[in-house]
């Protein structure tokens, strides 16, 4: 209670929040090499994100993209059972809020915002 998974707009808002596509990324992922494999020595978590590398599990089970991508669902479903979700992949200063090929059965992270 008093806490809420971010919409698509929201995890919008934050990559603006924090220079746009083509930096956000840095700012948000932890900037230790202890978590991230490969990543980016201008990875600065400036904004106290935090996020890690948690990959995913795919519809069938099996884990993907851990210690190289995390993924974080949204709240805004798409059609088809689909939803959007923010993602950061290692070695790449981008980040993207997607909403294609999700099905809601895969294993993502949740970030919740207070109300």
């Amino acid at each position: 209670e008093g806490w809420h998974i971010p919409s698509e707009n929201e995890w919008k808002s934050l990559i603006d929040f924090v220079g746009g596509n083509e930096i956000a990324a840095n700012k948000l992922k932890d900037n230790s090499s202890e978590y991230w494999k490969n990543n980016l020595n201008s990875t600065d978590n400036s904004s106290l994100f935090t996020a890690l590398p948690g990959g995913s599990r795919t519809s069938f089970g099996n884990d993907y993209g851990y210690e190289t991508e995390a993924y974080f669902w949204s709240s805004t479903e798409t059609i088809r059972n689909h939803a959007y979700h923010l993602y950061l992949k290692s070695g790449d200063s981008l980040a993207f809020v997607l909403g294609h090929q999700d099905s809601k059965r895969f294993g993502y992270s949740i970030r919740c915002l207070k109300d």
